[in-house]
């Protein structure tokens, strides 16, 4: 197995939990990785154009703050991390980030499966555009919900699934921010508000829904599959952490993005069948926030961590141990991402 030292890895073959001291690894990480969420932008540090907007896609400018489609921090800007964090790493076993090629692409054609989308508190929904790493306005979405956004997943088509507060469940168009009602019961399963992600089903064209959260009754948080035809959900087991959101890959993989309480987050491959933890990447400096969503595109993983009054995006790269922060999204809050199962594995 490629191990990956700055990113430490554990097994599910351990508790998941217990950490042990690795401060040399910590920091060596320093060399390599670059950004922080707490004193990202020492002092709110300006951003150069000033007349910079987001496009939409009615092909107009809509007025936000300048450092939206191209704020890009300073390269060099250090992530906090404690000397004296603790980590576990995994020494044997196959590469965490190796998995089948997916099978079948024949059907990916639909130019949505270019971008991430994500969505916010204000219910508003933005195009990512990893290549450039910018954001694009595409519209409010006008779902008939008195709450706000919760999660989202997008499929293998392009079509968004957006979870609202009151534990709705809407179908959403990703060109026109178009909203409908879903078969949907809020509950069902005891599953009331929930991450979510799609992940093939051994390397597509067939894909599921997967959900990770708990319900009413305080039940541990537990991982769940919903057929997005029949809506009927099938639960597979319990998880290490309420806070879970997840992201999926056309070639079956399955990922958890969380923090357990007194350290950073964490990236998980998850088991689809146990909803155990395959492997556990420790993430230093970044942390959930007030909001908080992530994507698989190209390779790489991209968080949207939240503070009141703006996003951050911190990409991960497996296969340079890269954990840099790439761009800003002033006056939102983001709480869902998604991108097409058709998206690029590299």
């Amino acid at each position: 197995m490629a191990t990956h030292p700055a990113f430490p890895l554990r097994s599910n073959a351990s508790d998941p939990r217990r950490l042990a001291a690795l401060a040399p690894l910590i920091l060596a990480f320093l060399a390599v990785a670059c950004g922080a969420r707490t004193g990202l932008y020492p002092g709110d540090a300006s951003f150069e154009e000033e007349d910079a907007g987001i496009a939409g896609s009615d092909g107009a400018t809509h007025d936000v703050p300048s450092d939206v489609s191209d704020a890009k921090p300073e390269a060099d800007a250090p992530i906090d991390v404690d000397a004296e964090a603790e980590a576990e790493v995994l020494t044997d076993g196959p590469d965490p980030y190796d998995a089948p090629e997916d099978v079948s692409k024949n059907d990916c054609t639909d130019p949505t499966i270019q971008y991430v989308y994500v969505v916010t508190t204000s219910a508003n929904l933005y195009s990512f555009r990893p290549s450039s790493l910018s954001f694009a306005f595409i519209g409010a979405l006008s779902c008939p919900s008195s709450t706000t956004p919760f999660s989202m997943a997008v499929d293998r088509k392009g079509t968004a699934y957006v979870e609202y507060q009151d534990g709705s469940i809407f179908r959403v168009n990703v060109a026109t921010a178009s909203c409908e009602p879903t078969p949907w019961v809020p509950g069902t399963g005891d599953f009331v508000n929930f991450g979510m992600g799609y992940s093939t089903d051994e390397g597509g064209p067939a894909e599921s829904l997967y959900l990770a959260g708990s319900g009413y009754s305080g039940e541990s948080p537990r991982l769940g599959r919903l057929d997005t035809e029949t809506f009927v959900l099938t639960e597979i087991g319990p998880l290490s952490d309420p806070g879970y959101e997840l992201t999926g890959t056309g070639d079956g993989r399955l990922y958890g993005f969380f923090q357990p309480e007194g350290t950073f987050a964490h990236l998980a491959r998850l088991d689809k069948q146990t909803a155990g933890i395959e492997y556990d990447v420790l993430l230093p400096g970044v942390g959930v926030g007030s909001g908080w969503a992530f994507s698989f595109w190209g390779g790489d993983f991209y968080f949207f961590t939240a503070e009141p009054g703006y996003t951050t995006v911190t990409r991960f790269q497996p296969d340079l141990q890269n954990l840099s922060v790439v761009a800003s999204l002033p006056d939102e809050v983001i709480v869902g991402a998604g991108a097409s199962t058709c998206a690029p594995e590299k």
